[in-house]
């Protein structure tokens, strides 16, 4: 597996639930055919500031929790920012819309835009400099706090020269994204169905965020506690990677029954690499689990003739396997 590679199967639900139907519909999108994820992403994008510019020639919109433009200049801005294609001039004008607006309402929105944009091409580095943009304006945003959380664990190995200095913050971080996990704000007005199961899969991806940082620290203990609560939240379809590495921490403290269940919940979903992985350790829990065949000898009741050899000792089974690099 390649080093560091993002769990993207929550990530991505959080992103689609971001997306509101209602403003797909408004545009035109609902039921027709194309780019599923630019349809999302478009959505999303335009329900963050449809109707948001507050014109001079109107009377003020009720308050909202929503971040609103001041100007025509300042919406235009943020929308070709969000909307350029090229990941690097979209960068570039986020940057320069930060400069040009320092008090727009929408700053932490676009670099929030630009994190998620980022996630999706699996970019690392960027995906953490972005949330971490979002983070210094907006302390209390669950879905950058659990996205870096996320992404950090998935990047640092036990040889890393700043492994403490990275697990710290994803430890900071996913707790800071649980406590503040109600001010999720998805834009315009989800239904509580969404409103749900955003909440929940932000809760799992931060209990898999620290699971997936105790499994680089060895403590598997705490390791099969995070990580089953990230698989087992409810609403939330279990991330066959999560499962791989719930299976683990279970195979190091020897618990090898309850490790091959784990596993064989990975199986039906997993998609390589993590299908060859999944097989791997399942293969190997069948064995430590499978009771040995009795051998052939004396009949049962009669004790082994004077001289024999003792039966030798049982082979210890093999060291599990690290977690995946």
């Amino acid at each position: 597996m390649k080093r560091g590679a993002i769990t993207v199967t929550l990530v991505m639900a959080l992103a689609a639930a971001m997306a509101l139907p209602a403003a797909a519909q408004q545009q035109g999108l609902a039921g027709k055919p194309g780019n599923v994820q630019q349809q999302q992403d478009r959505a999303r994008e335009q329900s963050m500031t449809q109707g948001q510019i507050k014109s001079d020639n109107q009377q003020a919109a009720p308050p909202s929790n929503q971040p609103q433009a001041k100007t025509k200049e300042e919406f235009d801005a943020f929308q070709a920012a969000a909307q350029n294609p090229d990941m690097a001039a979209a960068e570039k004008a986020a940057n320069e819309f930060a400069e040009k607006f320092p008090q727009s309402e929408l700053k932490a929105r676009l670099f929030q835009v630009m994190m998620h944009r980022y996630q999706a091409a699996n970019n690392a580095e960027k995906t953490v400099e972005m949330g971490h943009k979002v983070i210094a304006l907006q302390p209390d945003n669950p879905v950058a706090l659990v996205l870096v959380a996320t992404v950090l664990a998935e990047r640092t190995r036990d040889t890393d020269l700043d492994k403490d200095e990275r697990l710290g913050e994803v430890d900071k971080n996913a707790k800071a994204a649980l406590a503040n996990v109600d001010k999720i704000n998805l834009g315009g007005t989800p239904t509580p169905e969404q409103a749900a199961a955003a909440k929940a899969t932000v809760q799992s991806l931060a209990y898999g965020a620290m699971g997936t940082a105790d499994m680089v620290n060895q403590n598997y203990t705490s390791a099969e506690t995070n990580l089953k609560k990230a698989v087992n939240t409810p609403g939330v379809q279990p991330d066959p990677l999560t499962l791989f590495r719930l299976s683990l921490a279970l195979d190091h403290q020897k618990k090898y029954a309850e490790a091959l269940q784990v596993i064989n919940r990975a199986v039906p979903d997993a998609q390589e690499p993590v299908a060859t992985l999944v097989k791997q350790e399942r293969d190997r829990l069948v064995k430590l689990t499978t009771p040995a065949a009795p051998a052939a000898g004396p009949a049962a009741g009669t004790p082994p003739a004077a001289g024999a050899a003792a039966p030798a000792a049982p082979a210890q089974p093999n060291t599990p396997p690290p977690p995946p690099k």
